[in-house]
C-alpha cells in the first residue's frame, strides 16, 4: 500500500471521528434494520463488489483506495454520506454526494433518488465504472443502489436486493429506507413481501 493511500485511510478514520464526536444523537440512537430472514449466515465480503452495468457497491475504506479506482476503472463516484471526503475529485474522478446519515430519522427523498441514479446512468453511460459507497456500504449505499436498477433497469426488488445479498452478505438495510423505496415502488410485490417477512434487528 502506498504511502499517500495510508494517509487517506488515517484521514478518513479522524474524520469518522470528529464527525461521531461532533454529533452524537446521530450515531447513540438505535436504528432498525431489515434483512431477509431466510438467508443463510455469510462472511462479511471485504472489498467492494460488482454489480451489472458498471456499477459497484462498497465503503468508505473502498472510497480512498486507489488500487482499487485503478484496477477497477472508476470513473465517477456517488458518495452517501455527508462526511466522507471525495478522495480523488482533483484525479478527474467525476462525484456527487448524498448528504445524508443512517439513523432513526433519515429518509431519502424522491428528487435525491432520482438524481443520483441520472448521475449513474451519464457516468456509466460515458465509460468506466461508478462506486456508490457509504460508510460500510451496507445501507445507504445499498438503497441507491436498488433504487436504480429498479428505476432504469427494470428489476424488482427481490432480483436487485438478492444479488447484492450475495455479493455483499453484510448489507443490512435501514427500515425507513425499504420504506422509501416502498413509497418510490408501490407497485412492486416482491418489496411488499420482504417488509412484511424480513426481520428486524436493532443496532
Amino acid at each position: 500500500m502506498a504511502n499517500t493511500e495510508v494517509l487517506m485511510y488515517i484521514h478518513l478514520l479522524f474524520n469518522r471521528l470528529v464527525y461521531k464526536l461532533s454529533r452524537p444523537s446521530d450515531w447513540m440512537a438505535p436504528v432498525y434494520r431489515v434483512h431477509d430472514p431466510n438467508a443463510p449466515p455469510r462472511p462479511s465480503v471485504p472489498v467492494a463488489c460488482t454489480l451489472p452495468h458498471g456499477v459497484m457497491l462498497g465503503s468508505s475504506f473502498d472510497a480512498c483506495s486507489s488500487d482499487l479506482f485503478e484496477s477497477m476503472d472508476i470513473r465517477a463516484v456517488v458518495n452517501v454520506t455527508p462526511d466522507i471526503p471525495c478522495f480523488f475529485r482533483d484525479k478527474s474522478v467525476a462525484y456527487v454526494r448524498m448528504s445524508i446519515d443512517d439513523n432513526e430519522r433519515s429518509r431519502f427523498c424522491t428528487d435525491m433518488l432520482q438524481s443520483a441514479s441520472d448521475f449513474i446512468t451519464e457516468q456509466v453511460r460515458l465509460g468506466g465504472q461508478v462506486l456508490v459507497h457509504c460508510v460500510m456500504g451496507r445501507s445507504r449505499s445499498v438503497c441507491v443502489c436498488c433504487y436504480h436498477f429498479m428505476k432504469q433497469h427494470g428489476m424488482s426488488f427481490a432480483e436487485i436486493y438478492g444479488l447484492i445479498s450475495v455479493r455483499r452478505p453484510q448489507v443490512r438495510v435501514n427500515q425507513n429506507f425499504v420504506h422509501d423505496l416502498a413509497r418510490e415502488f408501490p407497485r412492486d410485490g416482491s418489496l411488499q413481501k420482504f417488509m412484511s417477512s424480513s426481520m428486524v434487528t436493532c443496532d
